[in-house]
């Protein structure tokens, strides 16, 4: 049997006791908020807006049809506007903007930002918080919205 000196079991103990909340309350490792945007580099700017107008699609991705309906009604059937996708997780499809790829495909979209949120601490971004101001259309992706 091997002996360890009370003086390093001691300094070893102080040390748990100092480090112990930091090891309790550190987030686990995670992606940073991840933004991705396809068309337009420069938002639109409307001086006025229809609607309001909303979509639940429930079907796991968007359908064109609802939403052209959606984005024509904001519009007012005239010009274009930008829409922000809000993701909890990065899609398990192929492509890392599925709404995206569908939303820019319509008629009347300037832009579309698909911006990944997930921890917490990501709804405090200031660039996502500026494009989901900037938006005329904000879109939840499919998943579970609670993370």
């Amino acid at each position: 049997m091997f002996h360890i000196p009370l003086r390093l079991v001691t300094c070893l103990t102080a040390s748990l006791a100092l480090l112990a909340p930091t090891l309790v309350t550190a987030e686990s490792a995670h992606a940073a908020a991840k933004r991705i945007r396809l068309g337009s580099s420069a938002d639109v700017s409307r001086g006025s807006w229809s609607g309001p107008a909303y979509t639940m699609n429930g079907s796991g991705a968007v359908v064109p049809a609802t939403m052209t309906r959606a984005i024509d009604t904001i519009r007012g059937g005239t010009g274009t506007l930008d829409v922000v996708v809000i993701a909890a997780s990065a899609p398990g499809s192929g492509s890392t903007t599925p709404e995206c790829d569908t939303v820019m495909g319509l008629a009347g979209v300037n832009s579309c930002t698909t911006w990944t949120l997930t921890t917490r601490n990501d709804g405090n971004n200031s660039a996502a918080n500026s494009d989901i101001r900037n938006a005329e259309f904000v879109y939840f992706a499919g998943g579970d919205q609670c993370d």
